[in-house]
């Protein structure tokens, strides 16, 4: 079900599973979204994943085009980073982006998210992100 959708983002819940779908949309570019746009949005995903408390998050960033700024870094491991640390997410698949963007930058997520969560994988597509988490959890 989806539960919140923006000009930027969309975020999907499936509650038999438990899989939240954090979806990046094509407005993201640098021309369109700004930091404080960035901010608003990980702020309202915080929001619904204290919210719903799901155990497996799937980030999809395949149409995502901001440059993070090292401020929103700074910004993102005082308010973004410390509330996942407290969710009960068993695993975490990053969907990585179509295009190239500052790998420094994106790198730097991964690590961070990494510190965060117990399970990260970084994955081509949405699909091959939920069959890890399917296959891997509930096929046992």
């Amino acid at each position: 079900m989806e539960i919140y959708t923006s000009d930027f983002t969309g975020i999907y819940y499936n509650e038999d599973k438990e899989i939240f779908v954090i979806t990046w949309k094509p407005k993201t570019g640098n021309s369109i979204m700004s930091d404080e746009i960035l901010k608003f949005e990980l702020l309202r995903q915080v929001f619904f994943m204290t919210k719903y408390k799901p155990h497996f998050l799937i980030f999809d960033f395949s149409e995502f085009k901001y440059t993070f700024s090292f401020a929103v870094f700074n910004w993102m491991q005082s308010e973004i980073y410390r509330p996942f640390s407290q969710l009960f997410v068993q695993k975490v698949a990053l969907v990585q982006p179509l295009v190239e963007l500052d790998l420094f930058a994106f790198n730097q997520f991964i690590e961070d998210i990494q510190l965060c969560f117990m399970q990260v994988k970084l994955m081509d597509s949405v699909s091959s992100a939920s069959e890890w988490i399917i296959n891997q959890t509930f096929s046992k």
